[in-house]
C-alpha cells in the first residue's frame, strides 16, 4: 500500500560515462546533472514499484532539481527519496543526493501510476499496426515497407497511436 513515508537510497560510482563531457551536458568531466536526475528517478520509481498493483508501473512526470556542488569521477554519489504526497495516481517525493563532501543536489520528483500493458505493444498489437500502416501507404510488400520507414520508428509511431488513444 502506498503510504506517505516510503523512502528508499541507491548508490553510484561517478564514472567518466556519466560526466557532463559523455553525457553532452557541459565541458567537465564531473558527474552530469542528467545522470544525477536519472539517479534520481530510479531511486524514486524503486521505493514504490513494490507497493503498486500487478502491472501497474510510474512514470516520471515533472522534477523540481537543483545541482549544487560538483563530483569528481571515482566518488561515490547516495541518493534518498521520501514519498511526501499521493494524490490518486500522483506521487510527489522528496529527493537528496550527496557525495562523500555533502549535499549535491536536491529537489522534488512527481511520478504518475499507470497500467504498464497501456504503454507498451504486443506482437499482435504491432502486427495490426503494421497491416494497417501498410495499407494506408499502399506498400504491399512487407520488407518494402519495413525498409522504407525503419522497424524502431514504426514502433514508436504504433506506441505513439495507442498511448494518445489511451
Amino acid at each position: 500500500m502506498l503510504t506517505v513515508g516510503i523512502s528508499n537510497e541507491l548508490n553510484r560510482n561517478v564514472t567518466k560515462e556519466t560526466t557532463a563531457v559523455a553525457l553532452g551536458s557541459g565541458m567537465l568531466e564531473v558527474y552530469a546533472t542528467p545522470a544525477m536526475i536519472a539517479l534520481m528517478e530510479e531511486t524514486c520509481m524503486k521505493s514504490v514499484q513494490d507497493e503498486l498493483d500487478q502491472g501497474c508501473g510510474t512514470v516520471g512526470t515533472g522534477l523540481t532539481i537543483h545541482h549544487v556542488s560538483a563530483t569528481p569521477v571515482g566518488m561515490e554519489v547516495r541518493c534518498v527519496s521520501k514519498l511526501v504526497e499521493v494524490d490518486g495516481r500522483k506521487l510527489v517525493f522528496d529527493v537528496q543526493a550527496f557525495d562523500e563532501a555533502g549535499l549535491i543536489g536536491q529537489g522534488t520528483h512527481e511520478r504518475f501510476i499507470i497500467e504498464n500493458e497501456k504503454f507498451s505493444l504486443s506482437d499482435e498489437e504491432y502486427e495490426e499496426g503494421i497491416r494497417y500502416y501498410m495499407e494506408q501507404t499502399e506498400t504491399e510488400s512487407r520488407e518494402e515497407f519495413l525498409k522504407t520507414y525503419g522497424e524502431d520508428e514504426i514502433r514508436a509511431q504504433l506506441l505513439e497511436d495507442k498511448v494518445l488513444n489511451f
